[in-house]
């Protein structure tokens, strides 16, 4: 869903903006009636090295392959544990020196992991000084998993800040003697991105270029993180299943304004490249759980709530104004045949969005817990929280001119 008008941008204003400065660029750009431009760009200017029959169609194709890191989705501690003779009341308890944090408390998904960029551009004149880009980046799903059962030994704990009494505290998934269990937790992230840019020759000489980039950015992350919890009571063999999932959507559209400089020498070329887009970021967040308790006979009964997903279960929406930066540096070989080769770094940033992670409250009034929960309830209402993401690497490309 295209978000609504943000501080004032909106979408017709912006297609207006876009066309009167297209209209204004082509009427400075294109040649009057009868004028060549062979003087201002000989055809040996505008191709590279030539085989065969040339055909100068002002069309190149770009395909890139990209290694990229990420920013790493941040969470609280999930999953602590602390030697076998530690008190019951003591075991997984946060800022104890007897307790080891297994999983979370730090960033997921930040390793390298494979993408793709794809470009046309064209030009409008002979001349190639007033031209556009489409281009789409996409960056694979990445993916963290962490999985662990215990009969007792080790000790599994969830740690959380006890909102009834102000101390951390946690809850025992595997103790011995107590209870035996096991702990899944799954997190991705996908993120990809979309432009379409009238490009503009600001100078344009035998060795160097300077060019204006005007036009549309979208942009699209997401993040979901899911938690299962299975505990079975080694008294009287009784059974919990708890399931917390937090997922996010943040969606920007904005009008972008860019340069791109390059040099020339022989066949290579080194370019730089930066972009800034300002728009309106819609961030969606989805916070769900249940648990399941089976008696001793068996019976089941199931009850909204988890661990995390107690009160703040619900959707949750946000509209706010933001921006998205993107900088690169690129070196680029001519190879021949019209063929070209590229190897390039790459820095994208945006501010002010949601995601999953941080959305996690570690505060927990235990009169929530689920398939008991009270009226005496302290625990504080949902807010929906943001942050940045970064996302930057190593681009590998191949490109065709026709």
């Amino acid at each position: 869903m295209v978000p609504r008008d943000i501080l004032g941008i909106c979408r017709l204003p912006a297609c207006a903006v876009a066309i009167s400065t297209f209209v204004s660029l082509a009427a400075t750009s294109l040649p009057a009636f009868g004028e060549t431009c062979a003087r201002a760009c000989p055809p040996e200017d505008r191709m590279l090295v030539p085989c065969g029959l040339v055909w100068d169609l002002g069309l190149d194709v770009r395909a890139e392959y990209l290694l990229w890191w990420t920013d790493p989705l941040a969470v609280p501690p999930l999953v602590t544990t602390s030697p076998q003779e530690t008190p019951r009341n003591q075991a997984g308890v946060l800022g104890l020196p007897t307790t080891d944090i297994l999983y979370g408390g730090s960033g997921l998904n930040g390793d390298a992991h494979s993408g793709g960029r794809f470009a046309v551009n064209g030009w409008f004149d002979s001349c190639r000084s007033l031209g556009f880009e489409l281009g789409y980046t996409f960056l694979e799903q990445d993916s963290a998993a962490y999985a662990q059962s215990s009969t007792g030994d080790p000790i599994l704990a969830r740690p959380f800040q006890n909102a009834d009494t102000g101390l951390r505290d946690a809850g025992l998934t595997a103790y011995p003697n107590v209870a035996e269990g096991a702990l899944r937790i799954d997190a991705s992230t996908r993120f990809h991105t979309a432009e379409a840019l009238l490009t503009k020759a600001l100078l344009e000489e035998s060795e160097r270029r300077l060019m204006l980039l005007l036009g549309y950015r979208y942009a699209q992350l997401e993040d979901e993180l899911t938690m299962a919890d299975a505990t079975t009571s080694a008294t009287d063999g009784s059974s919990l299943d708890l399931f917390d999932q937090f997922s996010s959507r943040n969606t920007f559209h904005g009008p972008q304004l860019g340069m791109l400089a390059e040099r020339q020498s022989g066949v290579w070329t080194i370019q730089f490249m930066t972009k800034l887009a300002l728009g309106s970021i819609r961030s969606q967040v989805g916070i769900d759980g249940w648990t399941t308790a089976t008696a001793i006979d068996n019976s089941q009964s199931t009850t909204p709530g988890g661990f995390f997903a107690l009160t703040n279960i619900g959707r949750y929406e946000q509209d706010t104004f933001g921006g998205l930066t993107e900088l690169g540096l690129k070196l680029r070989c001519d190879l021949g045949c019209h063929w070209r080769a590229s190897l390039g770094y790459s820095f994208l940033s945006w501010y002010y969005i949601a995601r999953a992670g941080d959305q996690i409250d570690p505060t927990l009034s235990v009169a929530d817990f689920p398939p008991s929960q009270g009226n005496d309830s302290l625990y504080r209402p949902f807010q929906l929280s943001t942050t940045g993401f970064w996302a930057q690497g190593l681009d590998f490309g191949i490109e065709y001119r026709f």
